[in-house]
């Protein structure tokens, strides 16, 4: 387990996250772009010369019949600034934001454990101890964050849904958020 001890500077900030929780959300089935040819038929003519090239340590040249022969027909992804090409690319979901209170805290701990997916947060503001706990259950498919505090009915904040683009966020009831949107397509339209 890897654990990490952040102290906070006189003004009360700090860049770990006391006042802020800011949680990444993906989701694999984020893809801007549409379906695209990939069935280059002939570019098994071209690894001879690729395997060839890297035996001499030429990688450069190797690396330029790759691109030329094992990607996409047409713009394909892109070269990694897919967004808005047929093909697309990969996208984050957006970001989860907890935000707090500001107080001062003190006994800040922020622990990740890599074997278990866990991540957790504790300190104390005004007499309170307070701790966030998030884990990932990749079987279930589910993000689970539990925020408690030690003293009944100091446990407040707000939650927000963002991402960078195309995206509406919603109330749908008191407990639950919905986002919704769409992506390029790489053709003109939505995805």
């Amino acid at each position: 387990m890897k654990r990490c001890r952040s102290a906070m500077g006189a003004s009360g900030y700090d860049p770990g996250g006391v006042a802020e929780e800011r949680i990444i959300l993906n989701e694999s089935s984020v893809w801007s772009g549409s379906p695209e040819d990939n069935d280059r038929a002939e570019a098994f003519k071209a690894l001879p010369e690729i395997r060839r090239l890297l035996a001499e340590g030429k990688n450069p040249e190797a690396a330029d019949l790759v691109m030329k022969n094992f990607t996409c027909k047409g713009a394909g992804s892109g070269q990694g600034n897919g967004a808005n090409v047929p093909f697309g690319c990969y996208q984050t979901l957006g970001d989860l934001r907890l935000t707090f209170a500001p107080a001062k805290a003190g006994n800040y701990l922020r622990t990740l454990d890599l074997s278990t997916a866990a991540a957790e947060v504790s300190c104390e503001a005004n007499g309170v101890r307070y701790r966030r706990e998030h884990f990932i259950s990749a079987p279930d498919q589910v993000f689970v964050s539990r925020l408690t505090a030690d003293r009944p009915g100091s446990l407040s904040f707000t939650v927000a849904l963002a991402r960078p683009e195309r995206y509406r966020p919603s109330a749908v009831n008191d407990h639950e958020l919905l986002m919704t949107g769409t992506l390029n397509d790489g053709r003109g339209g939505k995805a």
